[in-house]
């Protein structure tokens, strides 16, 4: 009779057990302004991420934010509370006001990963996420993965491809409607819901649309019919600046090849009132690297002329120890950028920053670049990479790759490698003196070298 009693009880229990489990299927759904996304978390692999993530999401955290970053094959990046506000430019500077502990873990970011973003510090992730487009290996044991779409992919392929500004901001709000979690199993016609009310949602943004292509056609005509009713106005050239920084002593400057590409005239100067115009000379595609030469030394600052003033040589290097450093870059040695991020929006000045070499090679393993934490801004691309000695180590290149996945999420740049513009160098005709400088100077003393070098290289189109 106790036997029979005691397997009654564990036949409960069993039932019980398995009607929990039957609801422990937790899925996300997120719908957008482009359409739903549903994801399922990875628990057993970041418990804490999981937890916050749901946490924020149930309490409406995410409702009203926007996709603020978008890279075409590489990733959407989402949940910053700043993104609320029509402020722009605090797009992707907010989070919940704390942070949690990095759960790195042996997931690989494949397609379809859902991943938490992060600052320089690998305990700093809040609420920003980014979904992965394309496998990212890069990526691995770097950031940590808590998820992954089941459902909506196309609904990501749609968002990543939005047009976009400078920043990747998506040019139109891709608006995050709500964010909840729920049980896959709980209502198993939730899903089917879901798909008929996005097909419903799917027609009337169509019919949005219609209205507003209507719309715009109607004002593109009245404002035809009153530009031809007014005279000619002389159009302004578009801009974009990167940074560069001198090699010698008759006004040669490198920056990267993509900086000038398809320029209809290129000016170096000091900051954005203060230019000249600058030749191209040489470019190297494959390594992301061009050769300038000024058509006049006016531009340059006081110290600038001074010091190329007293050199005794007539090229490369600008320093009497040389400029370019022999030694390649050393695993988790610091180092200093400088350059012109953003050109003039917010300061017609230079700005540096700092991090350490977090790899010796570049994307894809190439032996030709290294990567670096320090903060890389688009504008910087181009300019001088420095170690503690006042050695330039390498040139920025301020996105991972321009023809395959553009600017990274956070804090994971490169910088093509001074050995390999040596080589670009001598190609171009100009010889290079090595720097062996070993003084460690401090960042105030680095900053002064940079200041001296550094310029800011316009391309009007």
């Amino acid at each position: 009779m106790k036997n029979f009693v005691k397997e009654i009880v564990a036949g409960l229990i069993c039932v019980l057990m398995t009607g929990v489990m039957a609801q422990g299927n937790e899925i996300t759904v997120m719908e957008t302004t482009l359409g739903t996304i549903v994801f399922e978390f990875l628990e057993d692999k970041a418990p804490g991420h999981v937890k916050n993530f749901k946490d924020l999401a149930n309490k409406g955290f995410y409702d009203g934010t926007t996709f603020h970053r978008v890279i075409p094959g590489f990733m959407v990046q989402g949940g910053d509370p700043n993104s609320k506000n029509s402020n722009r430019s605090m797009h992707g500077m907010g989070g919940p006001g704390y942070s949690i502990k990095a759960e790195f873990n042996n997931t690989p970011h494949n397609r379809g990963v859902l991943s938490m973003a992060r600052s320089q510090d690998p305990n700093s992730a809040g609420s920003q996420f980014f979904i992965v487009v394309k496998n990212s290996h890069f990526l691995d044991n770097q950031y940590t993965a808590f998820g992954k779409v089941i459902k909506g992919m196309e609904v990501v392929d749609k968002i990543v491809n939005v047009p976009r500004d400078s920043r990747d901001n998506p040019n139109e709000r891709v608006e995050i409607k709500s964010v909840r979690t729920t049980y896959l199993d709980e209502d198993k016609s939730k899903l089917e819901a879901l798909q008929n009310q996005s097909e419903v949602d799917k027609l009337a943004r169509e019919r949005k649309l219609l209205e507003e292509e209507r719309k715009k056609w109607e004002a593109s005509r009245v404002a035809e019919e009153n530009r031809k009713q007014q005279p000619p106005t002389e159009q302004l050239p578009q801009t974009g600046t990167g940074s560069g920084f001198f090699v010698s002593k008759l006004g040669h400057v490198i920056t990267n090849a993509h900086v000038v590409k398809d320029c209809n005239r290129v000016t170096v100067g000091d900051n954005s009132n203060k230019q000249v115009p600058a030749e191209v000379v040489n470019t190297d595609r494959s390594n992301d690297l061009a050769l300038l030469k000024l058509s006049s030394l006016e531009m340059a600052s006081a110290e600038s002329k001074s010091l190329i003033n007293k050199l005794s040589i007539v090229v490369v290097p600008l320093a009497s120890k040389g400029l370019l450093r022999s030694e390649d870059v050393r695993l988790g040695e610091k180092v200093l950028v400088a350059g012109y991020p953003f050109g003039d929006a917010f300061s017609n000045t230079i700005k540096v920053t700092t991090g350490v070499v977090s790899a010796t090679r570049g994307a894809g393993d190439d032996s030709g670049q290294f990567q670096l934490d320090a903060a890389v801004q688009p504008g910087n691309s181009g300019g001088p990479i420095y170690d503690s000695g006042g050695n330039i180590v390498g040139v920025v290149i301020s996105q991972l790759n321009k023809k395959t996945f553009g600017s990274l999420v956070e804090n994971v740049n490169f910088g093509i490698k001074a050995s390999t513009v040596r080589q670009f160098l001598v190609s171009s005709g100009l010889s290079s003196k090595k720097s062996e400088r070993t003084k460690e100077k401090s960042t105030e003393q680095l900053a002064e070298i940079a200041q001296n070098q550094a310029l800011m290289v316009m391309c009007l189109q």
